[in-house]
């Protein structure tokens, strides 16, 4: 398993783990939701309509499997989360992992994008061989 960080909000989802730190107390906890909004204990980490407490550091992480490193696997990508994208697929697509260690999900992305790397796919599941 990986740890991932998690850096926008509206990544954030309940099951991740975070970290609050307010006035040097901090407190970690795993997330979990309540009419919309995100929260670890009793701490809202983030409101129903997207927006944040102020005065708080929130850190965010998610554990994910660790991706083959075979070239030529397959996989089946619920998400990715790029600079320029963080796109959740309503149905896993297929992304396949080149020589030169990237994904290639197929089909693209609304935004074009089809080339991942480890660190931008946050949420997948092994591709299951289907005997012919």
């Amino acid at each position: 398993m990986t740890t991932r960080t998690i850096t926008r909000p509206e990544d954030w989802r309940v099951g991740d783990t975070a970290t609050i730190d307010c006035n040097g107390h901090t407190a970690t906890g795993e997330a979990w939701e309540c009419e919309g909004a995100l929260l670890v204990g009793s701490s809202t980490i983030r409101w129903s309509d997207g927006g944040m407490p102020a005065g708080l550091t929130i850190t965010v992480t998610r554990e994910v499997r660790d991706l083959p490193t075979e070239p030529g696997s397959v996989i089946l990508v619920s998400e990715v989360r790029d600079s320029s994208v963080n796109q959740r697929f309503d149905k896993p697509c297929v992304a396949t992992l080149d020589n030169d260690g990237l994904w290639c999900v197929t089909p693209t992305t609304p935004s074009g994008d089809r080339w991942f790397s480890d660190d931008e796919i946050i949420d997948w599941q092994p591709a299951k061989e289907v005997p012919e």
